[in-house]
């Protein structure tokens, strides 16, 4: 990784971000950081989930993703909260089972830009009413107590900084006379921190790596 690639910036619209500092050479690696938190898109595979989680998730697995066409833009701006909240589920559980599990990364993670302060109130609301469900699900599953004005914050931390990971595609024959090659696609979801240094805790999952594409210097806006 090169250390002199990058610069950080920040603006009132955009937040903290990149700028290239330098002409960067296509192929070279300008950011490695490990994620502070990971998990597979919800719903997923229980083989995925550890006993903890597993309890946690019967005791409240999210709200069911919209369906249909909103009918206005403030029901458009709801569903689309409701449906990340609902992929997103299981990564604010893993975020707030960290508060038992690691404090130091979990204190990190609520240092992550939220927009709290301008999301729109009906938004707020939702989120609140969404926080207080997992706040019984973590204490009824795991144990875990949390204020829900925490658990909010932790969720809105993800809904702003949280990126869907997709790995190398891998081709799959299928069971036929003149097999066609298909793509296998596996969301992940992380949650890293936008100062481009790496967690001190090991994680299961290989770390983040951007790659430049042109040997002109660009900004990159990480969230």
């Amino acid at each position: 990784m090169s250390r002199d690639a990058l610069t950080t910036a920040s603006s009132p619209d955009a937040g903290r971000y990149y700028i290239a500092a330098r002409a960067i050479q296509p192929g070279e690696t300008v950011l490695s950081a490990r994620p502070d938190v990971w998990a597979p898109l919800w719903p997923c595979e229980l083989s995925e989930l550890s006993a903890r989680e597993i309890n946690v998730m019967r005791a409240d697995a999210g709200p069911s993703p919209p369906v249909g066409a909103p009918s206005n833009e403030a029901e458009e701006e709801t569903r689309e909260l409701i449906g990340s909240c609902s992929q997103y589920w299981l990564l604010a559980v893993r975020a707030a089972l960290l508060s038992q599990d690691d404090p130091a990364t979990f204190s990190s993670v609520l240092t992550l830009e939220d927009h709290g302060e301008t999301r729109p109130p009906l938004l707020q609301q939702k989120l609140a009413a969404l926080c207080c469900r997992m706040q019984r699900a973590l204490e009824a599953g795991a144990g875990v107590r949390l204020e829900a004005a925490v658990l909010q914050r932790v969720l809105g931390c993800i809904l702003v900084n949280a990126f869907v990971r997709v790995p190398r595609l891998q081709p799959v024959q299928l069971p036929s006379p003149n097999p066609l090659s298909q793509n296998e696609l596996t969301l992940t979801l992380t949650l890293t921190r936008a100062r481009g240094t790496a967690s001190s805790a090991p994680l299961p999952r290989a770390t983040r790596t951007a790659r430049a594409s042109s040997c002109a210097p660009r900004s990159s806006t990480t969230r």
